[in-house]
């Protein structure tokens, strides 16, 4: 069995590790950005038709999770407000 201590340190690191990984998931746009404006216009309408399609599916699959991820944290975050009445 943990003690508090042990239980405390524990939920302390899982809250590090999702705030990181939640950071770095939300940044990562961002940086994308930055990246791509150093481009020119032929590199970056360059790519390979399949890649094309690629990036398209992996960017509405990204776009879905950060719908879902969002109203997770807005129900949480109501949830908790309910709570605290």
């Amino acid at each position: 069995m943990m003690t508090v201590k042990q239980r405390f340190a524990l939920r302390t690191g899982l809250r590090l590790i999702a705030a990181v990984a939640i950071t770095l998931f939300f940044l990562f746009p961002i940086y994308w950005l930055f990246m791509i404006s150093f481009k020119t216009a032929a590199e970056i309408f360059s790519y390979i038709k399949g890649f094309q399609q690629f990036e398209t599916s992996y960017t509405a699959a990204v776009a879905f999770l950060v719908i879902i991820l969002l109203s997770v944290v807005v129900m949480l975050a109501l949830k908790r407000v309910e709570l605290s009445r």
